[in-house]
Order: structure tokens, then sequence, then C-alpha cells
């Protein structure tokens, strides 16, 4: 029985690029992701799994000069919490796309910081418009009050033209006028009623 995969096969499965390949991309990808150097990475295979790796050990791997064995592939793949398969799927995104994923995030963490600061600075001022809101109204109230009183005391006075000069007085103090010309209606004089002499 003939094998099911050939050379041709492999190629279509692989593209340009083997196994190992895929897996020094991957092992870049997902260190970069996280942050991690080439010797955090080194020392988590040696604490978490006794492999006895330095940081040249993973920059040789990623360089494809260094083949990982299977024990180690499956290290891998428990370290950054993914599938074996993954180890040797072919990534979704480049280093370069992740470096540019990556700007955009603090690009986006930038921006969030500044409108949370715009929020926070458009709240206070709308906690000082209400409270200046509150004092316009109270001082309007207060404004009304006075002025309903005054009305009374003009229009319920006995002569409205010497309401008015009061006013008018009290308008060249208040402006530091010297005088204050009001109109003043005129009043004709009483006409004098003879009675018949009988």
């Amino acid at each position: 029985m003939a094998d099911h995969y050939n050379e041709t096969s492999l190629a279509e499965v692989w593209g340009s690029r083997g196994p190992e390949a895929i897996l020094a991309e991957q092992l870049r990808n997902w260190r970069t992701a996280r942050g991690w150097s080439q010797q955090d990475v080194a020392l988590r295979m040696s604490k978490n799994f006794g492999y006895g790796w330095h940081q040249t050990t993973v920059a040789r791997i990623e360089g494809q000069a260094r083949p990982v064995r299977l024990n180690e592939a499956v290290a891998l793949a428990m370290l950054f919490d993914v599938d074996l398969g993954q180890v040797l799927k072919p990534p979704q995104v480049t280093i370069e796309e992740i470096d540019s994923l990556r700007r955009r995030e603090a690009d986006l963490r930038a921006r969030e910081e500044q409108l949370a600061a715009m929020r926070d600075h458009v709240a206070r001022a709308l906690a000082r418009a209400h409270e200046e809101m509150a004092v316009v109204e109270r001082t309007h109230r207060d404004t009304m009050v006075e002025l309903e009183h005054i009305r009374g005391l003009i229009y319920g006075s006995g002569s409205v033209g010497s309401g008015f000069a009061n006013i008018a007085r009290l308008c060249g103090q208040l402006h530091g006028d010297a005088y204050v010309e009001v109109y003043q209606p005129e009043v004709e004089p009483a006409k004098e009623t003879t009675q018949d002499q009988t």
C-alpha cells in the first residue's frame, strides 16, 4: 500500500516553509505577544520542565539553527497554553503584524486614558454648572419676591406720581445721578363748585 503523503502533499500542507520554520515562527510570535524575552522563555523551560535551555537556545530555535525535540515541542505547547497541533500550525499573523497590533493597542490605550480624563473634567464642570444654576435660581426667586414687594408699594400707594418720584430718587442714588427725570402725570386742579343762591 502506497504512502498517502508524498513530497508534493507535504508542500501543500506546509507551503514553502517546513515544520521547523513554522515552529520557530510560532515560538517567536507567542513570546512576543506575551512580552517575554528569549531569556524569559529559557528560564521557564528550565524551571518548569527541567530543560537546560539558555537564551542562546531560544535564539537558535527561532533562527532555525537548532531543531526541537518532540518532548520540547510538547513542553512549549504547555508553556504557552496551546494545543500541540498549534505548535506546527502556520500562524495567522506575522511578527510584523503583531508589532503593528501592539502599537495600535498602545495608541488605543493612551486614547482611552485621554478620554477618561476628559470625561472626568466634563463631569466636574457639569457639577459646578449645576451648583451655579442653583444659586442663579435662588437669586432669581429672591429678586422676584422683592420685585413683587416693590410693585405692591408702588401701585398700592395713594399717589402714583409720588411713588414714581421716590423710585426716581432711589435710582439717582443707586446710579450716582444728580437728578432723574421721570414722567409724572399731570393732575388737573379741582374745579370750584358754586351753590345756587336762593
